[in-house]
């Protein structure tokens, strides 16, 4: 594995950044902001799937260092209000290289995959528990189908969907640096709508 780079915006608020992974560890400028985490200083690297409202497409690699400090890199780049472009093209084989070149400059690094166990389960449960609520108000006051409740159980369905992928793609667990989940990283023709 050799250096490569990676461009990506995340959100209207933050620049262009660009990151560089190399034998010496991960790098990015984003213009006014630079920094540079040795390998020797990273404790983990977590992939996950992170979709939102307006991104369906959007995967997550978060690199921490022995401090606390977390950079996340972000496999679909702000381009617009409710707009985003997928770079899983180019996002997949840098985080590919990231890892590789991470495993072999620091053994101790922690390859985490999905979400935190706190953060999976408690996402699950309060999902678990509006579904639950939803029913109780159903069943006890009746169905009363409104223009406006329509509309709200068809959003309800629509993202359905995506809360059941999150929830297959983000179960908490480790992952080896030389065989990631096919789950942890975008493909090129990743769904994505904008």
């Amino acid at each position: 594995m050799s250096e490569s780079q990676y461009r990506v915006r995340q959100h209207a608020f933050e620049q262009e950044r660009l990151w560089q992974v190399g034998p010496d560890g991960l790098s990015w400028d984003g213009g006014d902001k630079k920094g540079h985490f040795p390998f020797s200083e990273i404790v983990s690297i977590r992939l996950s799937f992170t979709p939102t409202r307006f991104d369906f497409a959007r995967y997550r690699c978060v690199v921490t260092r022995f401090n606390g400090w977390r950079e996340a890199i972000v496999s679909t780049s702000y381009s617009g209000v409710g707009s985003f472009e997928n770079r899983a093209s180019a996002y997949a084989p840098f985080v590919r290289n990231l890892v590789a070149l991470a495993a072999k400059g620091n053994p101790g690094i922690r390859f985490e995959a999905g979400e935190s166990h706190f953060k999976y389960w408690g996402s699950v449960a309060l999902l678990v528990g509006a579904f639950t609520l939803l029913a109780l108000v159903i069943f006890s006051i009746g169905f009363n189908p409104t223009w406006l409740i329509i509309v709200k159980l068809a959003v309800i369905a629509f993202l359905f969907p995506v809360c059941l992928t999150w929830m297959r793609k983000n179960r908490p667990r480790a992952f080896q640096p030389d065989a990631i989940s096919p789950h942890l990283l975008p493909t090129v023709d990743s769904e994505h709508r904008q």
